[in-house]
C-alpha cells in the first residue's frame, strides 16, 4: 500500500467523522431529542464545531439548510483532497517509470543494474583455476581433487584417452580463449 492510499484511506475517515456528526445531530434535531442526553448533546457539540462555518450564509438559514451546506462543502473538500493525493501518486509512477524503476509501493525494489556494455566477461569461482586454456574449461579445487591455492592438475591425457579433449592445435599457447561464445581467432 503506498504512503498515497493511506492518506486516501485518512481524508476519507475524516470525512466520516464529520458527516456522522453532522448526520446524527441533524437525525436528533428532526426527531426532537433530548438536548439533557448525553449522546444527544455529544452530537451537537460536534456538529456545532463542524457547523460554525456554514452557518449565517442565507439569511433566515435553517438548520437543515447549514448541514446540507456543510455535507456539500466537506464532500467537496474531501474530494479535492482526493484528486490532489492520486495526481501527486500519479506524478511520481510516472517520473520512476520514465527512470526504469520498478514501481510497487508494496515491495520496493531497487532499480536493476545497468546493462553491461561488450561482450559478456566469465568470472571464476573463488579458488577455482584455468586448467585448460585452449578449451576455456574450469574446473573447481574440489574436482580436481586439490584444495584452494594448489596448482592445478594437467588431465588433458585422461581427457584425450576419452575422446573428451579439446581439439589440438599447434598454436594452442597462444590461442585466445572463448568466453562469450566467439570462435577464437
Amino acid at each position: 500500500m503506498s504512503p498515497w492510499d493511506i492518506a486516501s484511506r485518512w481524508i476519507n475517515a475524516i470525512l466520516l467523522v464529520i458527516v456522522g456528526f453532522i448526520g446524527f445531530d441533524t437525525l436528533f434535531y428532526l426527531l426532537e431529542a433530548n438536548e439533557a442526553n448525553v449522546i444527544v448533546a455529544f452530537a451537537g457539540a460536534g456538529a456545532g464545531f463542524f457547523l460554525a462555518p456554514f452557518q449565517g450564509m442565507f439569511d433566515d438559514q435553517d438548520t437543515l439548510l447549514t448541514a446540507l451546506i456543510a455535507v456539500l462543502g466537506y464532500a467537496l473538500l474531501a474530494g479535492v483532497a482526493l484528486a490532489v493525493a492520486r495526481a501527486v501518486q500519479a506524478s511520481l509512477r510516472r517520473r520512476a517509470l520514465r527512470a526504469g524503476q520498478r514501481v510497487d509501493w508494496e515491495h520496493p525494489q531497487a532499480p536493476p543494474p545497468p546493462a553491461a556494455s561488450g561482450p559478456p566477461r566469465t568470472t571464476l569461482p573463488r579458488g577455482a583455476e584455468l586448467t585448460e586454456p585452449a578449451s576455456g574449461v574450469v574446473r573447481p579445487p574440489e574436482a580436481t581433487g586439490q584444495g584452494a591455492g594448489q596448482p592445478p592438475v594437467d588431465d588433458t591425457e585422461r581427457l584425450d584417452a576419452h575422446g573428451d579433449g579439446p581439439p589440438v592445435h599447434e598454436d594452442d599457447a597462444t590461442r585466445p580463449i572463448d568466453r562469450g561464445g566467439q570462435a577464437g581467432a
